[in-house]
């Protein structure tokens, strides 16, 4: 009989899949933000959930200029649009 590392017993999804699915996982929120139409505005809930950061740091970013909402009385709204430009701002200083 030869020998097996542990390794090669495990049964299961493979790293491939679990990565695959982890980041399926991830992009869901921007995925369906796409969907909606562009002048959109969603709460600060759903933008930090789109931008994939907690409440506060969405504050964070609204307090640097970074986003902007608008202020319909002491309601906070983040337009969708923005939102996905600022994400894909983000992305592309990361590659760089």
């Amino acid at each position: 009989m030869p020998n097996r590392s542990p390794l090669a017993r495990r049964r299961g999804p493979s790293l491939d899949d679990r990565v695959r699915a982890a980041v399926n996982d991830a992009i869901q929120p921007l995925v369906a933000a796409l969907g909606q139409p562009s002048t959109a505005l969603i709460t600060r809930k759903e933008a930090a959930k789109l931008l994939g950061v907690s409440m506060r740091t969405l504050d964070t970013l609204a307090a640097e200029g970074e986003i902007h909402p608008s202020r319909f009385g002491r309601a906070v709204r983040y337009e969708s649009r923005a939102l996905r430009e600022f994400a894909s701002r983000q992305a592309r200083q990361k590659r760089v």
